[in-house]
């Protein structure tokens, strides 16, 4: 039996290298995500900045800081029948936001600091539970880096709303290691349960579930501890404890379905169940998802799942299956008689599964990367020895060359975005007096929240934004269009193919804005502004659109502004004294003051136009 000294000594050295091994994982979050500190305000950023000047601290204030509405006294959508709102209970993380904002000063530079920090520190829980997972904090360390790296952490570190997702899955793994120690030993032997570790997890589980919905996942995540560790003689003593938790869980739910007021979420964000073909939908979906997440591509649905009749999809389908499957039998086969080897694919299972009803977006992949990153060791000491170091030389190029190319790619979407915003407050003479009307050709549906960028810049000023045209392309790439003035009151906007509102991005945004499955020749949409004429359509879209401004467009307060490939967005003016001389001396000053954010946002222009010539879309 081993004395006290002789214990003491043997741990000694485990907590220095569990200390060093920390210092490195913090510093690998450093270097990887350090170009987050420059990545400044994105998105609806400017909104939740917006709502964090003005809300208190009340849980109603928080609450309601995260309500989106469609339209709201921000932008216009002349084609939307009825209103939509989305509506979220998530105060925990509207609280650290404000908190942030406030210390901050506002600064975008300290907050995302602030992002990387909550990232650091859930890769630091991620390296202590899956050390005790494991028994081992070397392989716990690989799977601590693999989290640290993921495709995931990209868009979840560099864009402040979706902290949710960072807050959330921080403190759902602390819920998570705290469950563990409060069942488990050290050794991760069963233990008479620990009240106090108990009333811990729950605590951090609340806090998760009130960052974002998915926390609601712990429940599962608990009970599979105790059965892949204690099997069902243990379960069978926590009956108590699942049941409680059960218990709250559906609490939560019954709150947030029947009570909280949810609003009129939009269509094509959020599905909601609907029989056997839901079940066929999310199965479809989740597939998808899986698929995507192993290979650390960008969580996107590749393929509408209601789509069952496109051949396409039915062999893209098989293909995703295919691989997925493969993946899992190696998995399985590698692992065997590794105690909880299914942690792991449970919790990536539950982490997508959480997410299937809403319109998913990359940040969704970041709380089931905590599966991918604790299966990953799993996986890699299953295999023998001749091959272990090859395939973990393999694993980690696939992590690195996925992060870079995740890097480089919201970077040009956030500069893509900026330099619309850069363009009109640079050459707009003045700032636009107040309660003056800005309309919008060609805007890219995630410029949404342009007012709210514009008021920061040029203070409140009540302005209203009307989006005329949109454009999925983005600046750099955008539709060719062409914009003519007949009459005072009348504006003239034509496009070459791609026609508007035809591709599968923009009949999604058409949906979720509340807007015509199809338009038609001829349809006529009254707005309290102007009136809209469709007057071509084709290939289910519209080529040729009248704007019938019930004032001249000359009116002192009417701004337009145009996307186009040369400039984000080119003030379009009707005085007779600006010239195409002028135009040409405007962007070529415009684009040596951002040569360096044009160059940032071409570097992935230039490869989606390379694509889309392979793919024949040109």
């Amino acid at each position: 039996m081993q004395d006290a000294t002789t214990i003491v000594a043997l741990e000694r050295p485990r907590r220095w290298s569990g200390l060093l091994l920390s210092v490195g994982l913090v510093a690998l979050v450093v270097v990887a995500h350090r170009g987050a500190l420059s990545d400044g305000v994105d998105f609806d950023d400017y909104m939740h900045r917006a709502n964090l000047r003005a809300c208190g601290w009340s849980w109603h204030d928080l609450i309601e800081a995260t309500t989106f509405d469609f339209p709201d006294r921000t932008m216009d959508y002349w084609w939307q029948a009825h209103p939509t709102q989305c509506r979220y209970p998530r105060p925990v993380f509207m609280l650290v936001l404000k908190l942030e904002y406030t210390l901050a000063g506002g600064n975008p530079v300290i907050i995302h600091a602030f992002g990387m920090a909550w990232h650091a520190l859930a890769v630091l829980l991620i390296f202590h539970l899956a050390r005790r997972l494991l028994a081992s904090s070397g392989w716990a360390a690989l799977a601590a880096a693999t989290f640290a790296l993921g495709a995931p952490s990209v868009l979840s570190v560099s864009w402040t709303a979706a902290r949710n997702a960072v807050l959330g899955t921080l403190l759902l793994v602390a819920a998570t290691d705290a469950y563990l120690a409060a069942s488990f030993d050290n050794e991760r032997r069963p233990r008479a349960l620990q009240p106090a570790l108990l009333l811990l997890a729950i605590l951090c589980w609340a806090l998760s579930t009130f960052s974002r919905e998915t926390g609601i996942v712990f429940p599962a995540l608990a009970l599979a501890l105790d059965l892949f560790w204690g099997g069902w003689s243990h379960v069978r003593r926590r009956l108590g404890v699942h049941a409680l938790l059960i218990v709250l869980a559906l609490l939560y739910v019954g709150w947030r379905l029947y009570i909280f007021p949810t609003g009129a979420f939009p269509a094509g964000y959020l599905e909601t169940p609907h029989g056997l073909a839901y079940l066929l939908w999310a199965g479809s979906k989740l597939l998808q998802l899986t698929f995507q997440l192993l290979l650390q591509l960008p969580l996107f649905a590749l393929a509408n799942p209601a789509d069952t009749g496109m051949r396409t999809i039915a062999v893209a389908r098989v293909f995703m299956l295919v691989v997925v499957l493969t993946i899992v039998g190696l998995y399985l086969r590698l692992t065997r008689g590794q105690t909880g080897r299914l942690l792991g694919p449970l919790w990536m299972l539950l982490g997508l599964a959480a997410t299937l009803p809403v319109s998913t977006l990359p940040h969704f992949g970041y709380l089931p990367f905590v599966g991918y990153a604790l299966a990953v060791p799993a996986f890699l000491r299953g295999l023998p020895r001749r091959w272990r170091g090859a395939l973990t030389s393999l694993d980690v190029l696939l992590l690195v060359g996925a992060f870079a190319a995740q890097r480089v790619l919201w970077r040009a979407g956030f500069r893509s975005e900026q330099l619309i915003y850069a363009d009109i407050v640079t050459h707009t003479a003045l700032p636009p007096p107040p309660d003056s009307q800005l309309f919008f050709i060609n805007l890219p549906p995630t410029s949404t929240f342009i007012i709210f960028a514009l008021e920061e810049t040029w203070g409140p000023r009540n302005l209203k934004g009307h989006m005329l045209t949109i454009d999925t392309r983005g600046p750099g790439q955008n539709q060719p269009t062409h914009v003519e003035r007949c009459g005072e009151n009348e504006l003239i906007v034509e496009t070459a193919a791609p026609s508007y509102f035809a591709s599968s991005a923009e009949r999604l945004f058409l949906r979720m804005t509340a807007g015509p499955q199809a338009f038609h020749e001829g349809q006529v949409f009254h707005h309290e502004l102007f009136d809209v004429t469709v007057l071509a359509v084709r290939d289910d879209g519209v080529r040729r659109l009248k704007f019938t401004f019930h004032k001249p467009v000359d009116t002192p307060g009417y701004y337009f502004y145009v996307s186009t490939a040369e400039r984000p967005a080119y003030w379009l003016r009707f005085d007779a004294t600006f010239t195409p001389e002028t135009l040409a001396r405007e962007t070529a000053a415009w684009e040596t003051s951002h040569a360096r954010l044009l160059e940032e946002r071409d570097r992935v222009v230039r490869l989606q136009r390379w694509w889309r010539h392979k793919r024949g879309w040109d």
